[in-house]
């Protein structure tokens, strides 16, 4: 640098540059995430927190309502009794509701003292209210200046009987307001938690498992993916049509002359092509009965439990140029000489398997394991007599594959 402020950073090639540079670009993007999942998170503490402080407020404040209303009763029972003595009075000589409510009022207007305590009237849930003076020397907890407290009260108890009643709705409060710190101080110390971890260490992986979860390379899908497929116990590619269309694009794009295709005359059955190699050798026959099972497996065969046979024929068979006054749709195919019929299958089965992309220096590891390996096998299979010599059909002329799917 020339100026003593500029660095000059060198890579060996162009791509490792440009690699360097946005590998540095998302990880600044990842932190800036972050950072702003940190700010929520103690955003979410802080709420936590002040919703705390206003619920709490708000049931100590609703204890200490219960507290002065049972004081000032319990100093001014004589008051409570005969208000409430009155009330039962009127409604004992079957005045109604509204009747009722008028008479307190004419008495209140007329400065009746009993009166002028009552303040609400609810019938209907059987209480009124009174506004009771609270008693000398009682403080304030809330900076309340208020020298009355409104108290409701029970028509069917007695005014002692109702400051027991408020005692014991204080002391539901009480445990309610227990209650609710606790579940308030559980809530607020797994927050604080969660966001110290993030902060202490856990940011570090957080941040590694982020950046390697977009640059993690993606695997590369082969062009057979779009097909039903399977590798045959032969190591041959075995592929099979999703749909009419695929099949009729198996025909046109994939089957090369030395392929086999394999199929049933059965509803729904797949149509099947076995890639072999170059050369026109004689197909395994273990890959003939694993590719004609599977498309056996597609057909109505499987729905309905029935074993038969399928067949295959070289692709120079199949045709889709039909007899002059037919017409074949799409997915189905002319096919012309002999059809070699499979042996029936004993059941139908169909498998799972997981498929692994190795190194070159594993797959030369195991090959040798895996020959042998395919070798005992395959003379197990001869033993049990699980694959047999194909039956050949004679030559009845050409025949039409139909897609039944």
């Amino acid at each position: 640098p020339s100026d003593g402020d500029a660095a000059v950073a060198e890579y060996p090639s162009f791509t490792e540059c440009v690699d360097d540079y946005y590998t540095r670009l998302m990880r600044a993007q990842l932190e800036g995430q972050l950072v702003q999942k940190q700010s929520q998170m103690r955003s979410k503490v802080e709420n936590i927190r002040a919703d705390q402080s206003r619920r709490m407020g708000q049931l100590e404040k609703e204890q200490q309502s219960l507290w002065e209303q049972a004081v000032a009763l319990e100093a001014n029972t004589d008051i409570a009794d005969a208000a409430i003595q009155m009330v039962n009075a009127l409604l004992a000589a079957k005045l109604r509701w509204d009747d009722l409510a008028i008479a307190v009022k004419q008495q209140q207007r007329a400065g009746h003292p009993l009166a002028t305590h009552i303040r609400q009237l609810s019938l209907d849930s059987n209480r009124l209210s009174i506004v009771l003076e609270k008693p000398a020397g009682d403080d304030d907890d809330d900076g309340d200046d208020a020298t009355t407290v409104e108290v409701w009260l029970d028509l069917s108890r007695t005014a002692q009987a109702n400051v027991a009643l408020l005692h014991d709705q204080r002391k539901g409060m009480q445990e309610k307001v227990k209650k609710t710190e606790g579940q308030m101080a559980k809530a607020v110390k797994m927050a604080e938690k969660k966001l110290k971890g993030k902060a202490a260490g856990n940011e570090t992986a957080a941040l590694g498992g982020a950046e390697k979860q977009l640059l993690a390379k993606r695997r590369k899908k082969f062009w057979f993916q779009k097909f039903f497929w399977f590798i045959s116990s032969d190591r041959l590619l075995v592929l099979a049509g999703r749909d009419a269309q695929q099949n009729e694009l198996l025909w046109r794009r994939y089957l090369s002359p030395t392929d086999i295709y394999v199929h049933a005359d059965l509803a729904g059955a797949a149509t099947v092509v076995i890639k072999m190699p170059k050369g026109g050798i004689e197909p395994p026959q273990r890959t003939l009965a694993e590719a004609g099972q599977y498309s056996l497996c597609r057909s109505r065969a499987w729905d309905n439990k029935i074993v038969t046979s399928a067949w295959w024929v070289w692709a120079k068979q199949v045709s889709k140029t039909a007899p002059t006054g037919e017409f074949l749709s799409t997915g189905s195919f002319m096919i012309r000489g002999k059809k070699n019929f499979l042996p029936p299958t004993g059941r139908l089965e169909m498998g799972l398997g997981v498929m692994w992309t190795v190194t070159e220096d594993s797959a030369e590891k195991y090959r040798s394991k895996r020959v042998q390996r395919e070798k005992l096998l395959e003379e197990q299979e001869q033993r049990e007599g699980r694959v047999g010599p194909a039956e050949e059909m004679g030559d009845e002329g050409p025949g039409v594959v139909e897609n039944f799917d």
